[in-house]
Parts: C-alpha cells; sequence; structure tokens
C-alpha cells in the first residue's frame, strides 16, 4: 500500500517538475530549451517508476493467491494419490480374498483386515498377529516413543481400519514390546488404556 502511494506521489512530482519548467520565463532560450527537455526527460522516468510501483501491490497479492492455489492443488493431488494407492491395496485384498476362499463372510472382509494390520505393523516397524477378534501388536523394545505415542500410533488407525472393512465388531488391541512389557490395549468400551 506504502509502495502504491509512493507511486502515485512520483507521478504527481513528474506532472509538477514538467508545468514549473513550461512555466518559467526566465533566462536565455537555450537555456529554456534545455531545462525543458531535461525536465521532461526526468518526468517520464518519474511517471514510468510510479506507474510500476502503483500496481506494486495488485501484483503481490494475485502472486500470493497463484501461490495459495498451487499448494491446494499440490495438496489436494497428494492426498487422492494417497487415497488411490490405500483403495488400490483394499481392492486387491479384497479379490485375492476372494479368489483364495470360495465363502463369503457375512461380518465383514477379515482378510483385507488382517492385511491392512500387518501393513501398518511393518511399516511402523513392528509385527501384528490378528486372530478373531484380536489384534496383538509387538514393537521394538528401544522405539524412543512413549507408550502414549505408540498406542496414539496404532488403536485409532486399527479401528478405522475394521470400520473400513465393514467388521461387525472392532477387535481389540493390545500392543506390547518384545520383552513382553504391556504398552496399551483397548478397553471394552473402545478407549485407549496406556500403561
Amino acid at each position: 500500500m506504502i509502495i502504491d502511494i509512493l507511486g502515485w506521489a512520483m507521478i504527481a512530482v513528474a506532472i509538477y517538475i514538467v508545468f514549473i519548467a513550461f512555466k518559467s520565463k526566465k533566462g536565455k532560450l537555450s537555456y529554456k530549451i534545455v531545462s525543458r527537455v531535461l525536465s521532461v526527460a526526468l518526468a517520464l522516468l518519474l511517471i514510468l517508476i510510479g506507474s510500476f510501483n502503483t500496481g506494486h501491490t495488485k501484483r503481490v497479492s494475485s502472486e500470493k493467491a497463484a501461490a495459495v492455489q498451487s499448494s491446494k492443488i499440490a495438496s489436494s493431488k497428494r492426498e487422492s494419490s494417497e487415497k488411490a494407492s490405500f483403495s488400490k491395496t483394499a481392492s486387491e485384498a479384497k479379490n485375492s480374498s476372494s479368489a483364495s476362499s470360495s465363502k463369503s463372510d457375512s461380518s465383514g472382509d477379515t482378510s483385507a483386515f488382517k492385511q491392512s494390520v500387518n501393513e501398518l505393523a511393518s511399516n511402523k516397524g513392528a509385527t501384528a498377529s490378528v486372530n478373531d477378534d484380536e489384534v496383538k501388536i509387538t514393537v521394538n523394545d528401544n522405539t524412543g516413543e512413549s507408550n502414549a505415542d505408540i498406542a496414539n500410533d496404532f488403536i485409532p488407525r486399527i479401528q478405522k481400519i475394521a470400520n473400513m472393512c465393514n467388521l461387525s465388531s472392532v477387535p481389540y488391541v493390545y500392543i506390547q514390546t518384545q520383552s513382553g512389557n504391556n504398552v496399551a490395549r483397548t478397553t471394552i468400551t473402545g478407549a485407549i488404556k496406556v500403561y
């Protein structure tokens, strides 16, 4: 905003310089011509710089808007690629489960659930054991994370996977270290109990 005002001030000064140069009647003829040419050249330079400055705020705001728009597009592309990769994994799991077993499971897609939980555990450097109504996660002894962080890393995601796979009930989740120390578990109500 200040730069715009400065630009308009430069244009006003240029007009004033030209007005004063042509109004002056003192001096020799050659001096008048030189002073008028120099004042016109200075005025044109000031008008050029001033006109560039008057559009500064609009240019900056349009560049900011373009940057925000491009970041929104990039984040939406990133989100859609993540959704596509997850749906691809889920559809592959459904296809492999339907090909391997001829009977259908009315309580949801348990094989996709097992595969997704195993992938989640392996991505986090842990191992998973998935039974009918129980998920047991074994994490390394030296993870460097607190028990609450580990619990918040696994349990909500496993619950979301169970909901996405249309399981009839959310399985009981139990997390422990390789040495057998308890980290966290779910309660009967689905809450998280951290040890």
